[in-house]
């Protein structure tokens, strides 16, 4: 979330200075420039004078693109799906995709140079999130594990003694998905980027659309080495 709100002021702060660039600009056109010929300030006016008539449009439809960016990715705080909230950043970018390109695209040619990283960034930093909370609930496992001699029959048990809560799924919306192996072992994951649980399938390696991310210890047995552990 942080990251994406940066991006935000980041942008503000560049249209800024752009208007800034601008009144620069109209002060060289009235004046003129000792270093360059009237032929190459004649050929720059039109361009100038575009920029300034269209720059306060221009900043209007960046500024509420990312708004609308940013609305949607708070929903990630009220536990929102992630495939849901990354739907609408599409949408987000499909809207502005089609006003820059349209049949008025020589009005928004600031706009189209904008940068837009929103829906990238939200995707990185879902997934981090992901990886985070998949972390601290195998943690918690792991503690059970140390104490008890064998994982829990399911993430339930590690609340109050190990966590204060089963951690969500970023992804679902839903508590991150376990199952107790007959292997001695077990199988931590999330549903991954598509928000379909696949029991667990990482096939496609490191859960990517379409395949869950499952925490590296899967169907592992403890070793005899870890089994002497315990028992102390």
């Amino acid at each position: 979330m942080a990251s994406v709100t940066g991006e935000r002021a980041w942008l503000a702060e560049a249209l800024q200075d752009l208007r800034s660039e601008g009144s620069r600009m109209a002060v060289r056109d009235l004046w003129g420039d000792s270093n360059e010929s009237l032929v190459s300030r004649a050929k720059a006016l039109p361009m100038s004078l575009l920029f300034r008539l269209t720059l306060d449009e221009n900043e209007l439809i960046v500024l509420r693109h990312s708004q609308e960016n940013l609305e949607s990715v708070r929903k990630l705080a009220l536990d929102v799906p992630w495939p849901e909230v990354w739907a609408e950043l599409q949408a987000t970018d499909t809207r502005m995709q089609g006003i820059v390109s349209g049949a008025m695209r020589w009005r928004y040619v600031l706009a189209a140079m904008s940068d837009n990283s929103f829906p990238r960034a939200a995707q990185l930093c879902v997934q981090r999130e992901t990886e985070r909370r998949l972390c601290v609930a195998a943690l918690a496992v792991m503690r059970h594990e140390l104490h008890h001699g064998s994982p829990p029959k399911s993430l339930d048990d590690l609340v109050p003694d190990f966590l204060v809560a089963v951690p969500l799924d970023p992804m679902s919306g839903t508590s991150l998905l376990y199952q107790r192996l007959e292997t001695g072992g077990y199988r931590l994951y999330s549903v991954g980027e598509d928000g379909v649980d696949n029991g667990g399938d990482n096939s496609a390696g490191g859960g990517g659309s379409g395949w869950d991310l499952v925490w590296p210890r899967l169907e592992a047995k403890r070793s005899d080495k870890a089994d002497s552990v315990t028992r102390q």
